[in-house]
């Protein structure tokens, strides 16, 4: 195994499709399928047992749920970075895997590509949010995972096109500090880069475009 390898374990009731994830996962070469679950308990078993670095929980299975799963994994500590795997893609049910502890939400009508990059953008760090959620849904996980007074002026100049270093004037912090706001910004958005955050921001309605 690859030192660097990014170890997973996929948990649905449906082993078909458990299958086709796993298919996916190791094509890329990035990840390690570790292990796998039909029921939710029998994924917190195996996550207290041998956490992986990512985990791409069913929202719903027998045993206990994807979002019950995750709430347990995080009072256990663990640095496993939970995502919930789903097909269901409302802004309630968004806020609540947020407020839950869900590094991710991943969609299973993603395409192969958009599914792999979200885990893979999950295991980075970010708060990885498929890109196939309406605005409504992304509007609900930002509120949920709340954005600062000064994030939201870094990002306001920002879409109005403003240059980090005119930012950093404007708003009397470094540029350095500009860039802090934007990283933070970029994974509470769940966004890829600053132009995706940009596009998120507007289309959800957090600010409004020049």
């Amino acid at each position: 195994m690859s030192p660097d390898a990014i170890t997973v374990l996929i948990a649905d009731d449906h082993p078909l499709f458990r299958e086709g994830v796993r298919s996916l996962l190791t094509r890329d070469g990035r990840f390690l399928v570790v292990a796998e679950a039909a029921r939710g308990d029998e994924a917190l078993r195996k996550l207290k047992e041998s956490p992986p670095r990512i985990a791409l929980l069913d929202h719903q299975m027998p045993g206990l749920s994807g979002l019950e799963v995750i709430r347990e994994v995080r009072k256990l500590g663990s640095s496993t970075r939970c995502g919930l795997l789903t097909s269901f893609g409302k802004a309630a049910l968004v806020a609540e895997a947020v407020r839950s502890g869900a590094d991710g939400y991943l969609l299973k009508e993603d395409p192969a590509r958009v599914l792999v990059d979200t885990a893979a953008r999950m295991a980075a760090g970010e708060c990885a949010l498929s890109p196939g959620l309406d605005a409504a849904a992304v509007k609900e996980a930002i509120n949920t995972l709340g954005i600062s007074g000064r994030e939201s002026d870094v990002l306001r100049l920002m879409v109005t096109g403003t240059p980090a270093p005119e930012i950093a004037a404007k708003l009397g912090i470094s540029p350095r500090t500009v860039e802090t706001y934007r990283n933070q910004l970029v994974a509470k958005f769940g966004a890829r880069n600053a132009m995706d955050l940009i596009r998120r921001a507007v289309e959800s309605g957090f600010v409004i475009g020049s």
